[in-house]
């Protein structure tokens, strides 16, 4: 079957709601559908079905009428086997919910390419702007606004709120200040690694305390500078309780000899040196010569790199075409 040349397919799995959900049959998602017919009962009878659906289809609607099915008993017992699951009621009588359907087919498919974290019943949503792409081009953003448009289109749900990164140069927040304004709702701005955390705690349903360790590149913290990597403990932590452990690297750029250098200076936690044994003795060694032969990052790293250079004060990476 020449698979590259299909957009989708489709893969039906029928008999009993036991056995098709105890072995993988290669799909990138699950879909079960329960009719109304069959009676609201039918989740709770078959749990691990369910337990494993991305979409939960509630067919043959339009005999709500004639049958003692209770539409909000389901969806809550569906829910309660997998929160974060997707339910959509459909009848082939009515145009609109097979149009729904057809809408979440199609953006299940293009967000393949993309992550995305989405609870519908706390109405929390998070697009990780990495997976679309870097925000640094026109395309990149104008993907990031069909994602969002979508989302919105499928869920039926308004923005109550708009929440950023606090770095005002990135284009994720002068985006999102325009989201704001065009919805006109309130714009929170959050710190780039505690951002990091909160969207796991969304996506895991987390609503706990959580001791979270946040290890991403520069972001602008609450002082105004940049921060590295960094721990922030609660006030009852036994050790630097409400304290915030960061950690600094030093790494020295260039490019000589028509490839880029990088060197590790150093590692400080809190202000105090880490010993370079500890770093695997990797400090003040070129990381490109010392792994870029190898395939990985470094050598990609190294074959895509055309210049490093610095103009007015800031750091230049120019990428080959």
């Amino acid at each position: 079957m020449p698979l590259k040349e299909l957009d989708i397919c489709f893969i039906e799995n029928v008999g009993n709601l036991v056995c098709p959900a105890s072995y993988d049959v290669g799909s990138h998602l699950n879909v079960v559908l329960v009719s109304v017919p069959e009676g609201d009962d039918k989740i709770e009878k078959y749990p691990v079905m369910f337990h494993k659906a991305d979409l939960v289809i509630i067919s043959k609607t339009d005999l709500l009428p004639h049958f003692d099915f209770d539409m909000q008993a389901a969806k809550a017992m569906a829910r309660r086997l997998k929160p974060n699951v997707d339910i959509l009621e459909l009848s082939t009588k009515d145009a609109d919910s097979v149009g729904r359907l057809v809408d979440w087919i199609e953006f299940k498919r293009k967000m393949r390419a993309y992550f995305m974290c989405l609870s519908v019943p706390s109405q929390i949503v998070s697009i990780d702007e990495q997976a679309i792409a870097e925000l640094g081009t026109v395309a990149a953003m104008q993907r990031l606004q069909q994602v969002t448009d979508n989302l919105l289109r499928l869920q039926r749900c308004e923005i109550n709120e708009v929440m950023a990164d606090l770095h005002p140069r990135y284009d994720s927040h002068q985006w999102a200040v325009q989201l704001a304004d065009k919805h006109a709702v309130k714009l929170v701005t959050l710190q780039h690694h505690y951002a990091h955390v909160l969207a796991c705690m969304a996506e895991h349903r987390l609503d706990q305390e959580v001791l979270a360790f946040s290890w991403d590149g520069l972001g602008l913290g609450d002082d105004g500078t940049l921060w590295g990597s960094e721990v922030p403990l609660e006030e009852d932590f036994p050790v630097m309780g409400g304290k915030t452990l960061r950690i600094n690297a030093g790494v020295e750029l260039a490019f000589q000899n028509g490839k880029p250098i990088v060197k590790l200076k150093g590692v400080s936690l809190m202000g105090v040196p880490v010993p370079n044994a500890w770093l695997g003795n990797l400090k003040n060694v070129d990381l490109v010569q010392e792994f870029g032969a190898d395939p990985g990052f470094w050598k990609s790293f190294a074959d895509g790199v055309e210049n490093i250079s610095v103009v007015e004060g800031e750091l230049k990476v120019k990428l080959k075409e």
